[in-house]
């Protein structure tokens, strides 16, 4: 929808190029007076002030009285120099603009946004926790469920996906690269790297942007089936999505191989003047090379190998730092149902852990009663209750050796039948 060049300075007059999410390339410089017409709330606003800086996402106008507005070029429907621009009206009143921001430092903290006001559509961050492993601790239902909760505030919200992972099912991940995808259309879909390891790291590469904390390793997205070695053929497939998924989030697929199996490697020369990269698929021709474990040891990214080579986007341990690197003015969260969602998640896993094993043996027959009537109904409801919380699970009892898994509810299903006609003949004796 929009590309923007942006070169910036508050204290030197740099050259400023940007397109507008109607295609006007404007080009000035910082310092100019400018008039910006954009669209906030469902509104065409209206401002006209100095041009302290911009980035590719944003621009930072100080307006007199008020200071400095961060405009969203995505909202950008025109700029126009106030000396070359024709008499289209006063300037919108500050009472009546949007100021994103509570505080005009450039690095502030805000209180969170509690809720969406129809008509109204802020801009800000949604932060869902990613713990635990891909399949259970971390879905595609959660993914799923934050856009939609974002899509309530507009388009163009920040989700950040903070991740702990070691690893997870490879047969779950289809559901989360297509959740990312149908997300990255909408909003601005970033990881922040704690531990991602195997499914955590495949995860983390569908994801715009990649931010590491300063102690965060990403890798080793090893492959097998039951512990065994899978088939060449199905490696090479694995490497090919996962080269995909990489290109999409903008990095060289050749980060793929090397994470996945240790006969391949990746090496890089970078000019240390521009900032330049150029990647290569052997250890032989780069001046660098990502430092493994061991020779046998597939690649894993520290937070300063992935910053040196490009594979990150920066690296940050607290969310006032994470801010500056997402170009924010300030962090502001709209609110914590992203948090909540994953509370209430892994509480749920919990309840699982500690229900599903008795529900098990009691439907088995582990339970007592004074008679065989009320043994049989207690095996009964246990059953039921087992396939409740297949609903409840959702898509992580689908996976394959679940106990609550289709082979696995359609086995109770036939067990609740034959324990009902059992206490039927009870009943009639």
């Amino acid at each position: 929808m929009l590309a923007a060049v942006c070169l910036c300075s508050a204290a030197i007059a740099e050259p400023v190029e940007c397109v507008t999410a109607t295609g006007q390339t404007w080009r000035g410089e910082t310092g100019a007076t400018i008039r910006v017409v954009y669209v906030a709330r469902g509104r065409e606003r209206v401002v006209e002030g100095e041009l302290i800086s911009a980035t590719a996402r944003y621009m930072k106008v100080r307006i007199e009285g008020r200071g400095d507005d961060l405009i969203f070029l995505a909202d950008v429907q025109r700029i126009e120099t106030v000396e070359d621009a024709p008499d289209s009206g006063e300037a919108e009143d500050a009472d009546t603009a949007i100021d994103p921001r509570e505080e005009p430092s450039d690095i502030a903290v805000a209180k969170p946004l509690k809720s969406a006001v129809i008509g109204e559509l802020p801009r800000g961050v949604l932060v869902l926790p990613l713990t635990g492993g891909v399949g259970q601790g971390i879905r595609a239902t959660e993914i799923v469920q934050i856009g939609k909760h974002a899509d309530t505030y507009g388009p163009g919200q920040i989700i950040v996906f903070e991740i702990e992972s070691p690893g997870g099912r490879v047969d779950t991940i289809e559901l989360m690269r297509n959740a990312m995808a149908d997300l990255r259309k909408r909003h601005r879909v970033v990881a922040w790297v704690r531990e991602c390891i195997s499914g955590g790291a495949a995860t983390a590469l569908l994801c715009n942007e990649i931010y590491f904390h300063s102690t965060g390793r990403l890798g080793a997205i090893t492959m097998h089936g039951g512990g065994k070695e899978v088939a060449a053929i199905v490696m090479a497939l694995w490497i090919r999505e996962l080269e995909g998924d990489t290109a999409v989030s903008g990095r060289s697929p050749l980060f793929a191989g090397p994470m996945v199996v240790n006969n391949r490697t990746i090496s890089y020369d970078r000019n240390e003047r521009t900032g330049e990269i150029t990647y290569y698929d052997d250890w032989q021709r780069g001046e660098h090379m990502p430092l493994l474990g061991g020779p046998n040891d597939n690649l894993v990214l520290t937070a300063d190998e992935a910053l040196h080579c490009g594979f990150s986007d920066g690296t940050a341990n607290t969310f006032e730092e994470l801010a500056v690197l997402l170009d924010l003015g300030a962090w502001v969260e709209l609110d914590d149902y992203g948090r909540k969602m994953a509370a209430d998640w892994h509480k749920t896993l919990e309840d699982w852990e500690e229900m599903g094993p008795k529900l098990g043996r009691e439907f088995q027959g582990d339970v007592d009663g004074p008679d065989l009537q009320a043994r049989l109904g207690k095996r009964i409801r246990a059953g039921e209750a087992l396939i409740a919380w297949s609903r409840k699970l959702g898509e992580t009892a689908t996976m394959q050796g679940h106990p609550l898994g289709k082979e696995g509810v359609e086995r109770i299903r036939r067990g609740i039948l034959e324990l009902r006609r059992q206490l039927q003949q009870a009943n009639q004796r």
